[in-house]
């Protein structure tokens, strides 16, 4: 019976998990933007600005504020707020890195799922995964059964006795040792030779025949004992 157009085709989960992967990984990737986002906006901080800028440029702002030490600058934040910045910077940081790899991670595991379905795998080469997997490679020869050695198909047949060699042109002899096309095969009597095995039973030893014969003497018949 023709095949049923109608029939719901399965549901293709490598797909599906594809798209879900790629979807935590864009995710993740938007997380760990805000992340970065939120960091930039605690070093633009006026009173972090103003706290960093009674620092010298080799001294850092967040072990000093960490430590209790104050600047003396109009405007700036005192050490335990810039310590609190420094708190909420460093779990920023730690989520957007964090974030940062497993967006990396999960988008490329998406990409491969997507790719190898059964939807988009046989639009962009033509077959599925399975069929890929299956398919036997150019030369394959299968291995023996039993012991026996391997068969190659490409290799030619073998010629049959009193053959010449397979590829041989016609009107050509065949290479010397060859045995001649039609020859018996080996042990087999010559032609016209008797049977091998005792002798025929002949008459018994009481018969006789005449046998006519012709020699010097002339013709005529001689009457033989036979054994």
């Amino acid at each position: 019976m023709p095949a049923d157009d109608g029939a719901e085709k399965p549901t293709d989960l490598r797909l599906w998990a594809g798209v879900g992967s790629a979807g935590l990984g864009v995710a993740s990737l938007v997380v760990m933007g805000v992340a970065f986002g939120q960091i930039s906006g605690f070093q633009d901080e006026p009173g972090f600005v103003a706290y960093r800028s009674g620092l010298t440029p080799d001294q850092r702002a967040c072990k000093l504020a960490a430590g209790g030490h104050s600047v003396a600058v109009l405007g700036a934040s005192s050490a335990a707020e810039v310590s609190s910045l420094c708190d909420s910077a460093g779990t920023w940081e730690t989520t957007g890195t964090a974030m940062a790899t497993v967006g990396g991670l999960a988008l490329a595991a998406g990409a491969a799922l997507i790719v190898t379905s059964d939807t988009v795998w046989p639009k962009l080469f033509g077959s599925s995964t399975e069929e890929s997997a299956d398919a036997v490679p150019a030369g394959w020869v299968e291995p023996p059964l039993s012991g026996e050695p391997p068969v190659d198909p490409s290799a030619p047949a073998l010629p049959g006795p009193g053959l010449p060699p397979a590829g041989t042109p016609p009107g050509i002899a065949p290479p010397a040792g060859a045995p001649p096309t039609g020859a018996p095969p080996a042990g087999a009597p010559p032609a016209g030779a008797p049977p091998a095995g005792p002798p025929p039973a002949g008459p018994g030893p009481t018969a006789w025949m005449l046998v006519p014969h012709l020699g010097l003497d002339g013709g005529g018949a001689t009457l033989r004992y036979t054994f």
